[in-house]
């Protein structure tokens, strides 16, 4: 992700694999999300998780799936925002012992604003939490 030239932040992925690097076709893993530093807190992580699963449904994946180290409150939280949910803790995951947090989206079933594209809660919504459009 580049502004004004200066890179801000940016995105890792690999194609049909899940997040233990076993094959999985129809996955995208997303091996790495970040925003630099002095960046963070201003809408930039935001963005970027909408365009990774943009080009997610652009390319035809059916499921996106990252993880990340349960300490990381911020990108779990981001992630629920978007619509990923918790599929599993893997203990011991990083070199120190640390639990990483596997998260998923589903692509064949997601729901998304008319308004703006970003992906809805259910089905059943009646307000965009990003654009805060309504439909009854």
């Amino acid at each position: 992700m580049v502004l004004d030239g200066q890179a801000v932040g940016c995105s890792a992925f690999v194609h049909n694999v899940d997040y233990n690097e076993q094959p999985r076709p129809g996955c995208l893993y997303i091996v790495s999300t970040g925003v630099a530093p002095e960046f963070q807190r201003k809408g930039f992580g935001n963005q970027q998780k909408a365009w990774q699963i943009e080009y997610a449904k652009q390319r035809g994946f059916t499921k996106i799936v990252t993880n990340m180290r349960q300490s990381n409150e911020r990108i779990i939280r981001l992630n629920e925002k978007f619509g990923f949910t918790i599929r599993k803790i893997d203990p011991g995951y990083y070199s120190d012992g640390e639990p990483c947090v596997v998260m998923e989206l589903d692509l064949s079933n997601s729901y998304t604003c008319p308004q703006c594209g970003k992906p809805l809660r259910t089905s059943r919504a009646k307000q965009c939490r990003f654009c805060h459009a309504d439909w009854h």
